[in-house]
């Protein structure tokens, strides 16, 4: 068995016949696909039952509501197919996408294939764009590469959802890699640990592969304010993970990269539920220091302005002083870190400089001027920031 689809599927019956035929069409023959029915209430168990009566690689299974992680699990642990796609039942996909994605990896021997996808936005019923992958932060020089050797780029090259990879099966098998039984991000950890330890990757970006449908009814914003907590455990678990497996060091950039972001998308999206958000301060309070030590020697200035976004984030839209104080104090010292100033003359150049510009005009263009007066420092000296 060449490839093995794997479905979860919840309450899809508007799309979920669109996305089937693009499945059971495939050019690739030499597939099975599994459709997990997560305790679907609307008749998408019962279509799913349809296709697996007209067509003999389609299997069903069935779980109670447990979510999405729950199912592309019980599917994993079923697979037989050499390479796993896990695909959604709301999204539709190019007739040769397994063929192209799979002779990829075959040429290559690569672990991993990422391929292109476009966005398709169900409100206007109309293409939109390409998504899944930045360009700019893929060598084009080889055919494979490895993930460590991206640097900052090693967790944003492509989307961390599984929908546009092809991976090999015993990668995730072999690492004992699986989805989390979270509501929100199930696939985080998962994704980013399987970019970690892949021995080789591969790109498919000749042209979109797979339609990722948007505008289309329930999303991750609407269900994060019911788990806050999702996004945070996640990124412990993975810095905890990357630790445990001697990876931390290699990867502490991306990481950095990907968790504050991350953290920042999140504050944001908790803007206007309180109650959420002093949940995720009450859980920075306690892991903050673990999951963002922010104490590497060389960062990457987005990864900085991210962290400084997300303190005039926190302090704009909770006004909540012990947390705000804490992050700006994490960025202070990292702000030492980062250009060779003890964390005091690294906190007294930022607030200087933050006074100087304004807080109004937002902290990320704050930041854009330290790191302009950090450069005229390295060239002459700091005259004219005493107190």
């Amino acid at each position: 068995m060449k490839v093995t689809v794997i479905i979860p599927v919840y309450n899809a019956m508007p799309y979920l016949e669109q996305c089937l035929n693009s499945i059971v069409g495939q050019t690739l023959r030499d597939i099975e696909i599994l459709c997990v029915d997560d305790g679907s209430t609307d008749g998408s168990a019962e279509l799913l039952e349809q296709y697996a009566r007209g067509d003999n690689r389609v299997r069903l299974l069935k779980q109670e509501h447990q979510f999405a992680g729950a199912a592309r699990n019980l599917g994993l642990a079923q697979a037989q197919g050499e390479y796993v796609q896990f695909l959604d039942a709301d999204d539709f996909y190019e007739r040769n996408m397994l063929e192209l994605m799979y002779a990829r990896l075959v040429e290559t021997g690569a672990d991993l294939c990422a391929c292109l996808g476009q966005l398709y936005d169900q409100r206007v019923e109309r293409f939109t764009g390409e998504y899944f992958l930045k360009k700019e932060c893929i060598p084009h020089d080889r055919s494979t590469f490895r993930a460590i050797e991206l640097g900052a780029d090693a967790f944003r090259f492509s989307m961390l959802g599984p929908t546009n990879k092809l991976i090999r099966r015993s990668l995730l098998v072999d690492h004992g890699l699986s989805f989390s039984g979270t509501r929100n991000t199930n696939d985080f950890y998962c994704m980013s640990m399987a970019i970690a330890l892949a021995d080789s990757i591969c790109i498919y970006d000749e042209r979109p592969l797979l339609c990722y449908r948007i505008n289309a009814g329930g999303n991750t914003r609407s269900k994060l304010p019911l788990a806050p907590l999702d996004f945070a455990n996640e990124t412990l678990k993975l810095k905890r993970s990357l630790d445990k497996a001697g990876l931390f060091q290699d990867f502490s950039v991306a990481y950095f990269e990907v968790a504050i972001s991350v953290l920042c998308d999140v504050v944001y999206k908790l803007r206007e539920y309180p109650e959420a958000l002093s949940k995720l301060q009450a859980w920075y309070a306690v892991h903050g220091a673990e999951a963002y030590p922010l104490k590497v020697t060389e960062l990457e200035s987005g990864t900085l302005c991210n962290f400084l976004m997300l303190f005039d984030g926190i302090t704009r839209d909770t006004k909540s002083q012990e947390l705000s104080e804490r992050l700006i104090h994490n960025a202070e010292c990292n702000l030492g870190h980062a250009t060779g100033l003890s964390p005091k003359r690294g906190a007294f150049l930022l607030r200087k400089l933050i006074s100087l510009e304004g807080i109004g005009k937002g902290t990320a263009h704050c930041f854009r001027i330290v790191f302009q007066a950090i450069s005229k420092r390295r060239r002459a000296g700091t005259r004219g920031l005493k107190r």
